[in-house]
């Protein structure tokens, strides 16, 4: 049979000599080959065609033409890993940082990593890890890692989220990576987030699944009658909240780390996004007002910042501070000053703000016309002095550990921050 591979921009391949049982990812990378790009999806009738299912399961015949949306490199890392990933167009890595990969594995989709160690999606459905040894050891569930949608970290495991809904564990216990307990409970799931030593798994009937340590999280039982209608679950390190339907909010974990929301109850409502720090939360309401809660110093208390936060359009989080982008263009910030809670020295070249990426203890703006602002520890990134220069036309910022990492349209890659958590770059770059 033939299939035709159509650009947005209007350029076709047609891929020849393909049965019914061949699969999505292999008319995909049939199409990158003849196009000469990488391509990140397939949809055919406004549906997305899952990788791992066959020509025939997904309804294609002979002659059928389905629409392809190029893949653009991606930076992915997170203020707890001390390492980036770059995944490239054709879906092959470079990483660089503490404990990164000297052998990447190719076809990439999607990686998660956790403080020591990732594991990478690749488009047949399967995953490889490397890094820690315990977190990369998966040779008790290996038969079971296949359709592999997502795969989610926590600070020393993984959760993978398959295609049929079904989830497989692996890694340190104590952070999650054992789950047979609740083993008849992970169906039909849609969604998992993570904290520092547990998950949290969404199903598709609104109910939440938990699992990992208690302390952080893994138990949801005090909560579990009102976990009904879920939408969301956010992470912060020892808490979780789950945003309902209805835009109230749910939380657990440990008091002291954001699961008391009790004093701002009265508040949490037409809730449309929540981000966390390590111990606080911060609710952003449908009338552009924010609501936070739990350890004050990491930004659960904004009563200094109170009236500025108004008309705000996105909230972000380094490890103890929380900076909000206002519907203006305009920054707000609060929480522990050394993390970015502070931007004064700053607050003038942050207009038209575009969106914010975050360390662990400092934060990068990109503007709309593609430059970057920075503020926060100088060593974590805040000091950007070194590159500035460079830091034009940017179309993305992610931040590690220590660290940052910007891709400009031309496709080069600028690096700042603390060598060890990957400031320096790619050995070669």
């Amino acid at each position: 049979m033939r299939i035709h591979v159509r650009l947005l921009s209007g350029r076709l391949a047609s891929v020849d000599s393909l049965g019914p049982e061949s699969f999505v990812y292999d008319l995909r990378r049939r199409a990158e080959k003849d196009l000469q790009v990488g391509i990140s999806s397939l949809s055919c009738r406004n549906e997305v065609l899952s990788g791992t299912s066959t020509l025939a399961e997904v309804g294609l015949e002979d002659g059928d033409t389905v629409n392809a949306v190029v893949r653009r490199p991606t930076l992915a890392s997170s203020i707890r890993c001390p390492s980036f990933v770059l995944i490239q167009g054709d879906g092959s890595l470079v990483t660089w940082g503490a404990g990164s990969s000297t052998s990447q594995p190719p076809c990439v989709q999607q990686v998660a990593l956790s403080e020591t160690a990732c594991a990478a999606v690749r488009e047949a459905g399967d995953v490889v890890t490397w890094g820690e040894a315990k977190q990369c050891d998966t040779h008790l569930v290996q038969n079971h890692l296949k359709n592999v949608r997502e795969v989610v970290a926590t600070g020393h495991a993984f959760a993978a989220l398959r295609e049929d809904g079904e989830v497989v564990t692996w890694g340190h216990i104590v952070s999650g990576g054992e789950s047979n307990q609740i083993r008849n409970k992970l169906h039909a799931v849609r969604q998992i987030a993570s904290s520092m030593h547990a998950f949290a798994a969404l199903r598709k009937d609104g109910s939440v699944v938990t699992w990992g340590e208690n302390e952080s999280g893994g138990d949801s039982s005090k909560v579990q009658a009102q976990l009904r209608e879920v939408h969301a679950i956010i992470g912060a390190d020892f808490a979780f909240t789950a945003v309902l339907f209805d835009g109230s909010v749910v939380t657990w974990g440990d008091e002291a780390s954001g699961a008391d929301s009790s004093h701002v109850q009265q508040d949490l409502f037409a809730v449309k996004q929540v981000v966390a720090t390590c111990d606080a939360f911060a609710a952003l309401r449908q009338d552009g007002r924010v609501v936070t809660w739990g350890d004050g110093a990491a930004g659960g208390d904004s009563s200094t910042v109170q009236e500025q936060l108004r008309g705000v359009r996105q909230v972000f989080a380094s490890s103890r501070a929380f900076a909000a982008v206002r519907h203006d263009g305009s920054v707000v910030t609060w929480g522990d000053e050394a993390c970015g809670g502070d931007s004064s020295l700053v607050q003038s070249q942050l207009q038209g703000v575009r969106e914010i990426a975050a360390s662990s203890q400092a934060f990068a703006a990109i503007l709309d016309d593609g430059h970057v602002v920075t503020w926060g520890n100088k060593a974590s990134g805040g000091d950007s002095q070194r590159v500035q220069g460079e830091l034009h036309s940017v179309e993305q910022v992610q931040g590690s550990r220590g660290a940052f990492a910007a891709l400009r349209e031309d496709g080069k890659l600028i690096t700042w921050g603390h060598a060890a958590f990957g400031g320096s770059g790619p050995l070669g770059s």
